[in-house]
């Protein structure tokens, strides 16, 4: 299963066992990044992230994982090692798995100068606007 090599990543990028029940600050921040990477990136159920963790020893249920979902925003805030954590995470994206690739480009946005970002957003409107004419068809 591929979250058996997300966790092996994971693990090795923060160098933490976040399966252990400890509540240090780095092991609550690299649980709640790992849920927040299982969710928003691979798009998995909250049940099936509640089985991974509880197959791996550490008893989470709803109530838990959707705390530290929420708490991932106060987490990340100009939190430098979760910016290292993800910029490791997705270093070399493959750009054949579209939530690596979004993860990517996440990370790096925040880097550009903003006229980078207003050139990009004109090339997105513009690729939309292309995507909008190629999805009509026409009958004659």
């Amino acid at each position: 299963m591929f979250t058996y090599k997300i966790i092996k990543d994971v693990k090795d990028i923060t160098g933490i066992n976040f399966f252990q029940k400890k509540r240090e600050m780095e092991y609550v921040e690299a649980r709640s990044f790992f849920v927040h990477i299982l969710k928003n990136y691979y798009k998995l159920r909250n049940k099936d992230i509640i089985i991974l963790f509880n197959d791996m020893g550490f008893a989470m249920d709803s109530a838990t994982l959707c705390h530290s979902l929420k708490m991932f925003e106060i987490y990340n805030n100009n939190n430098e090692r979760m910016r290292d954590w993800f910029g490791a995470l997705f270093e070399i994206p493959d750009f054949k798995n579209i939530a690596n690739a979004r993860a990517y480009i996440r990370l790096k946005v925040n880097d550009l100068p903003d006229d980078a970002i207003f050139k990009m957003a004109a090339q997105m409107q513009s690729m939309l606007k292309d995507e909008e004419y190629e999805n009509v068809t026409y009958e004659w």
